[in-house]
């Protein structure tokens, strides 16, 4: 089984998972501060990432970076869906958009084709993932049950698919910021 045969699996388990941690939060008081930041950050760096992954398959090189973006829309799209429900017993909407600089960013990478576009790509997904896993960290050490079992449970998979990106970055020689 390839590593992206075996992240889409993983991928899989996580909407799983993050469905079951949205129904129980349902039952949850009101919202934190911090979670609904989280939320607002999960939502926010979905867009990026769906925004991003929607240019690949016209503009990369490599079909390894083509097939990630595939997969990324996809992850993206239904962990969006999934979430929402959370989203709304936070009182967090799923429809953000990405900062001002990360729309920036964006309108740079649709400027690109080639392997100009695959580094870019790549390195900009790794960025949103690494934040992403980061606020996963932090949030996991928070008060909420339901926060601490949406990190565990779904941390592990959002890893996977960080080394998997790596991994296409070391095989294409981009450098990532650490």
């Amino acid at each position: 089984m390839n590593i992206l045969s075996r992240t889409k699996i993983c991928l899989f388990a996580l909407l799983l998972l993050a469905a079951t941690a949205s129904k129980s939060a349902l039952a949850q008081g009101t919202p934190s501060y911090a979670d609904q930041s989280f939320l607002e950050d999960i939502f926010q760096s979905d867009q990026l990432q769906i925004q991003a992954s929607q240019m690949a398959p016209d503009k990369a090189y490599s079909g390894d970076v083509k097939e990630f973006s595939k997969n990324a829309i996809t992850v993206q799209t239904q962990l969006t869906a999934q979430l929402t429900p959370l989203g709304k017993q936070m009182q967090v909407s799923p429809n953000q958009k990405p900062s001002k600089k990360e729309r920036k960013e964006l309108a740079q990478l649709a400027q690109l084709s080639g392997t100009n576009f695959d580094t870019a790509y790549v390195q900009l997904m790794a960025k949103a993932q690494q934040r992403i896993l980061k606020e996963f960290k932090s949030e996991g050490s928070g008060p909420n049950p339901t926060m601490q079992k949406l990190v565990k449970d779904d941390g592990p998979v959002l890893t996977q698919n960080y080394q998997v990106l790596l991994k296409i970055a070391d095989s294409h020689n981009i450098p990532l910021a650490k």
